[in-house]
Order: C-alpha cells, then structure tokens, then sequence
C-alpha cells in the first residue's frame, strides 16, 4: 500500500470546513496599534497566551529591536557549536535566578524544552514515565521519544499515581511529569498532594509551568510557588510564547542536571539556536514580570471574574484560578458551531476537539490577558449569555476528574 493512502483518506479537516466555515489556520490581521482583526473589524483576543500583555509592550519591542540591529535576525547555528551568544546566557542566568534555581538552559521552542528534557532524562529501558493523562502534546512527545515505560494515569489525580507506582519495582528510577495549569481545561495542579505521593515512593517530578508561570505565586514563579512545594520539584519547565511574550523554551534545576542536558538532549544540540530577538524580548519581559506585579493580579481578577459570571450563567466550567477558563460543550459540531457564533460576535476562544481533548471533552478555551480592559470582559460574558439565551448551549454534566461527559 502507498505511504500517502492515509493523506488520501484524511478529510476531517475539509469535512469541517464545510460544515462550518474554516475553523483552524484563520488569517487574522493586527492594527498599527496592535489590536486583533478579523474582516477589518476589531475582536476581543480571547485565544492568546500573551497572559501579561507584553507581546507588544514598548520596553520589549525596544529590546527586541535593539537586538535585531545589534546581533541580525538568527544565530545560523547551534548553541553546541557557534550559536551560543551573551544573549542567551544573560536569560538563562536571568532565569536561574528569578527560579531559584541552580541554571537554567534556553531552547528554540517550549516544545522542544519539554520533549528534549523527558527524552534525555528517561533515556534507559529501566526507566519509568507517570503522566498526566490531561497533559499537553510535548510530553507524550517526549514520552514517546524516550525508551522509558509509560504509565498514564486519571487526570489530576495523585491517588492514581501512588496506586500505578506502588506496583513498580521500588529500585526502578521514576519520573513523573505534571502541568502547573493544565493548557486545555485550566485545572490548578493538585502539586501539594502529588509531591506527597512523589516524596514517598522516591519520584522526580518536572513540572511544566508553561500556563502558570508568571501569573501564579507571590513572585509570578507559577504553581510550585503557589503551593510552596518548589524545593520538592526537581525540574521546571516552560515557555516563552505565553506570560513572556516572546518565543522558545527553558528547563531549569540542579546544575549537573542542566549540564547532562546540555550535552545530551537531541532537540537542544541538534537544533538552530533560538533568535537573539527572541532571547532579548524574553529577557526584558521577565524583568517587566517581575517588576510590575499588579499584572498578575489583574489575570487571576479577570480569570475569576469570568468563571463567576460563566457559572451564574450555567456553564459547565473549569480553570478560573489561573489564566485559562473552560467552558465545556462535549460535543464536536456544537463547539465548532459556537466557536464561529463568538466569532461572529467579535469574541475569539480556542476550540478544542479531539485530538487536543479526549472524546466527549470537547470545550471552549478563554485565554484571560492583563491587557484586557472592562469592557473586554463584559462583551465575553455577553457573547456567551448570548449563546446560552438562545437555547445553544446547555450544561453538562461531567466526571469531576476526567472532565468527561
């Protein structure tokens, strides 16, 4: 049989596109003054990890343009051999810092950071993987690169991990990885108990704080701060693409650890540096963050003002402690047919079908940014009493775990 028979065969897409209109890869435009358009008209950016609002800030559009005049478009080059620049350690001892931690190592995607980092680290057959059934595509990308075991486990739940460990061998070395917030439903990470498992039956654990860094925690450190567990969590993980406003990833920890990754990790040596646009943007960004702590505040105001509101309204919600709410629908043709009912009315969420959810988990993802005023989130809240008004939307109800209708 051809190779190709499957791309013959594969039609979701179109079928998609002619029930509803294009759903995915629309062509949005942005103003002079950096405001979100669709068909000329102005939207509510619902859909954007830009948590912060410093995607366009001045300061880091300045650093960022300075680096561009400075040190050109890309390094041309891997970090291993020639592409290592004072740019990218300056941010990872900015990173390291702010963390508390050892070192940190800078990669050219988030996605790269985590799959890198779990393919390097659970690298032996005698290794064994514990992960989230609610986490995101890099770490069972990553999982599925390594030579590990992996164990899945219920969604968010720590007893489910204790329970699949407990039958492994107690010498075998075990990992497991965990999301701070989880990117499509917005749970908080039950850390406080997951440590406790993790502690007793001698677990690393790397957590993600992709969605969580910069809005959760005294300090904008994310989950592990919020719950003060960071010095029982053995590596961080995240992204610049979300609360930094700019592009690539980091792992953070012990320094022997940072340095095996170094020299180890497939997805940092044999990888193009990340841009010094990139790396200056960032670096800028996490001074902002770390300065100027009422934006934070204003992502979890927002948050939870929104999941109060969609609640009243008799949604099936979940998130609102950190910066992603979740209305659920479980059904594929109702969220995409409410995706573009939002749209229409000026609002843009992320709809998330399978393969993002697992069946029967279909929802609506509203991204909260600082940078959203008032009236930004009174026309989200209208637009879904809107739907809810003319009978589109109902609740659900769903397995508090799984979040499974």
């Amino acid at each position: 049989m051809d190779i190709f028979a499957k791309v013959r065969k594969f039609k979701r897409h179109t079928d998609q596109i002619s029930a509803h209109g294009q759903t995915y890869h629309i062509p949005f435009t942005v103003s002079a003054t950096g405001e979100l358009l669709h068909r000329g008209r102005r939207v509510v950016h619902a859909g954007s990890s830009d948590y912060l609002g410093l995607a366009r800030d001045p300061r880091v559009l300045s650093a960022a343009e300075s680096a561009l005049r400075r040190e050109g478009v890309a390094c041309t080059s891997s970090r291993l051999l020639c592409g290592t620049r004072e740019s990218h350690l300056a941010l990872e001892r900015n990173l390291a810092d702010f963390l508390g931690r050892d070192e940190a190592l800078v990669f050219s995607t988030g996605m790269l950071a985590v799959s890198g980092t779990i393919a390097a680290i659970a690298s032996n057959p005698e290794d064994i993987l514990y992960i989230d059934r609610g986490n995101h595509a890099s770490i069972f990308d990553g999982c599925c690169l390594s030579r590990a075991t992996v164990n899945k486990f219920r969604h968010n739940d720590p007893d489910r991990l204790r329970i699949a460990a407990s039958k492994d061998p107690p010498e075998a070395p075990k990992l497991a990885v965990l999301e701070g917030v989880y990117s499509a439903t917005g749970d908080l990470c039950d850390l406080t108990r997951f440590v406790e498992v993790a502690r007793a039956l001698r677990i690393r654990l790397v957590v993600d704080e992709a969605h969580s860094l910069g809005v959760l925690g005294i300090h904008g450190r994310g989950a592990a701060e919020h719950f003060d567990v960071e010095k029982d969590v053995d590596l961080v993980v995240g992204t610049f693409s979300k609360s930094l406003g700019s592009s690539g990833g980091f792992v953070a920890g012990r320094s022997d650890v940072i340095d095996f990754l170094r020299f180890v990790s497939r997805q940092f040596v044999f990888t193009a540096a990340l841009s010094p646009v990139h790396c200056a943007a960032a670096n800028c960004a996490l001074n902002i963050l770390q300065q100027e702590p009422e934006r934070r505040a204003l992502v979890r105001n927002h948050s939870r003002q929104l999941h109060e509101a969609l609640v009243s309204l008799d949604f099936t919600v979940t998130g609102g402690g950190g910066p992603i709410v979740s209305v659920f629908v479980g059904n594929e043709d109702k969220t995409l047919t409410y995706f573009h009912k939002l749209l229409e009315m000026g609002i843009v969420v992320n709809p998330f079908v399978q393969p993002g959810v697992e069946p029967g988990g279909d929802l609506l993802r509203i991204c909260v940014s600082a940078a959203f005023d008032d009236d930004d989130v009174f026309k989200i809240i209208e637009a879904f009493a809107s739907l809810r008004d003319s009978h589109l939307i109902r609740p659900l109800e769903l397995d508090p775990v799984t979040h499974q209708a």
